[in-house]
């Protein structure tokens, strides 16, 4: 068993990659490109249509978060509470990662493709993401081990101060999304 919050960290931040890996929000308008005049027309607002493509992203972050804070906490036998940390971890900054994806895409999303595949694999916002998030949970890795961090200080820092700024994106991303998707031609 690790000692202090290094086993929470590996657990977490491997949660945190797995959560925020599948390119699910940063090309969530992109790929719907085609339709967009008629996404316009649904009797729905933007910023609803649009916030219902991060719960779709959420899902699997949740599910990729939960499968590599298992995998992992089983493979190196996590104390309970070690498992709680890193959830809440790998939660938090997965559910931010998601949602700076789909503002990303929603800034700049790729409007003109041949194919659907082309709408996600030839995507910039993918690998934007995916770095950002490799940087972001090598950071924060670099951190919890640096400042020797324990569990609950690594909780702290990077599961519930991601989780707030996530709160205040999302309050704000409905009005920006309604005003992004009026401004679009397809």
């Amino acid at each position: 068993m690790l000692k202090g919050g290094s086993g929470a960290a590996i657990a977490g931040l491997v949660g945190v990659f797995l959560g925020s890996g599948t390119s699910i929000t940063c090309t969530a308008l992109s790929r719907d490109a085609k339709a967009l005049p008629y996404l316009k027309s649904l009797p729905v607002s933007a910023g609803r249509y649009l916030l219902a493509k991060l719960v779709h992203g959420l899902l699997f972050a949740v599910f990729g978060a939960v499968m590599g804070v298992g995998l992992i906490g089983y493979a190196i036998r996590l104390s309970p509470a070690d498992i709680v940390a890193a959830l809440a971890v790998a939660i938090g900054m997965s559910f931010l990662i998601n949602l700076l994806g789909l503002w990303l895409d929603t800034a700049n999303p790729r409007l003109k493709w041949d194919n659907p595949i082309a709408a996600m694999k030839q995507n910039p916002n993918s690998v934007i993401l995916m770095l950002g998030a490799m940087g972001l949970a090598g950071g924060a890795g670099f951190l919890v081990f640096k400042l020797g961090l324990d569990r609950w200080q690594f909780a702290l820092w990077f599961g519930l101060l991601p989780a707030l700024a996530f709160l205040a994106l999302l309050w704000a991303y409905p009005r920006y999304a309604a005003r992004r998707l009026g401004m679009m031609e397809a």
